[in-house]
């Protein structure tokens, strides 16, 4: 066996398993944000019950919970991206797609992840730089005195997972379209 024959094999064998491992480390932090969000959406159903109880039954609202619930809706749209697209559990209109041959639709698959990527790393870089302006000036809702910049943050991390969610799927659809 020559020594080009035996390096072949070690060599695939080596980036494969970094590319299915990178993927796998991309698919479990999605799934950690989702389940975070879903924490939150739990705590904003307790914390809306809780408001709409003590409004309807003692006439005392809490103030807060407009502000909270709002902040939390913002956390559970931003930590759940990346876990929408890494399950494909979104909302896809493929009215005329599907009835496109399979290139072209990888090709219009292409198009559109490289589009969600564009946005993707505006929104990180936007999300960051008004993030780093709200440490900046101190701003913070009326009610609950919270700083706004954490949230911008969070949203930088959702805009940021989404990316590398969208990455392994615009490969497997740049290589689907190449191998025909």
């Amino acid at each position: 066996m020559t020594a080009q024959a035996s390096k072949e094999p070690v060599s695939s064998q080596q980036t494969r398993p970094r590319k299915v491992a990178a993927e796998t480390i991309i698919n479990q932090v999605a799934e950690k944000m989702g389940l975070v969000a879903l924490g939150v959406v739990v705590v904003m159903v307790f914390f809306t019950t809780t408001d709409v109880f003590l409004r309807y039954f003692f006439n005392a609202p809490i103030s807060e919970v407009y502000e909270l619930t709002g902040f939390m809706m913002l956390i559970c749209g931003c930590l759940t991206l990346a876990w929408c697209s890494v399950t494909g559990k979104h909302v896809s209109v493929d009215v005329l797609v599907q009835y496109f041959n399979p290139r072209l639709q990888e090709v219009l698959n292409i198009l559109n992840y490289l589009m969600v990527m564009g946005v993707c790393l505006l929104m990180v870089v936007q999300t960051y730089n008004f993030g780093l302006y709200m440490i900046e000036s101190g701003a913070h809702p009326t009610l609950i005195k919270l700083p706004y910049y954490p949230f911008y943050f969070l949203m930088t991390l959702g805009f940021c997972s989404m990316f590398f969610a969208v990455l392994p799927l615009l490969i497997r659809s740049v290589y689907k379209a190449v191998k025909g």
